[in-house]
């Protein structure tokens, strides 16, 4: 009698176990399908499938979701501006090519940039550039501290009204651009001294889900100063 009840408690010890791990392997299965519905972000009915981008780019998917959110309602929004991409083997680099003299007598230096990250944003209607103009497709911004509204400043190198010209060209939702006049500034911490950040249009659905697919972009260009 003795042996049947103890295989009979080692049976029942047994089931439990088994019904400990199925019920923790379910818990695991419900929690993962949580967390990546957690990283979808809905902009007006269009889903953005936040871990995707985030994989595309290099970037934490969480922090890019944040961003996303952060940018639904703001004034202007450039959800990758500030985000911190994984190391690359690229190097941003700089050049001066050539001088020049223009029709007014002025001698004038081309300079190159090479390498330089690029993002994208969009801004509400009513919203003005640093230079104090409507944003319009062809415009950019560039850090604050390498532009300024008079280019008095010491750190200024490229200043507001620049036009710089594209290596290759960049389609800002159907529009082929080949060149940005530099209207705008921000001030992001994560990227390349010479980023550029092109104004994709409106803040609304389509543009801004635009601007989210645009991700960061390495680019090339130069300008005459």
């Amino acid at each position: 009698m003795k042996g049947k009840f103890i295989k009979k408690k080692v049976r029942s010890l047994s089931t439990v176990v088994t019904t400990v791990i199925l019920a923790m392997a379910m818990s695991i299965t419900s929690f993962a399908a949580e967390d990546t519905n957690n990283l979808k972000v809905d902009i007006g009915g269009i889903i953005v499938d936040v871990e995707q981008v985030a994989e595309e780019n290099g970037v934490n998917p969480y922090a890019l979701k944040e961003a996303i959110e952060e940018g639904i309602n703001a004034e202007k929004a450039s959800p990758f501006s500030d985000l911190v991409i994984k190391p690359s083997n690229i190097t941003a680099s700089e050049s001066v090519e050539y001088s020049l003299v223009r029709s007014l007598g002025r001698a004038s230096t081309k300079v190159k940039k090479t390498n330089q990250d690029s993002t994208a944003y969009v801004a509400n209607s009513g919203a003005l550039t640093a230079s104090g103009k409507t944003p319009a497709i062809g415009m950019c911004a560039m850090h604050i501290n390498v532009t300024t509204k008079t280019g008095s400043t010491t750190s200024s190198k490229v200043k507001l009204g620049t036009t710089i010209y594209m290596e290759d060209s960049i389609n800002v939702n159907g529009t082929s651009c080949s060149s940005f006049v530099v209207e705008d500034r921000g001030n992001p911490s994560n990227r390349t001294a010479y980023w550029i950040d092109i104004y994709f249009g409106l803040n609304n659905k389509t543009n801004y889900n635009a601007a989210i697919n645009y991700g960061v972009k390495t680019v090339s260009y130069y300008y005459y100063c």
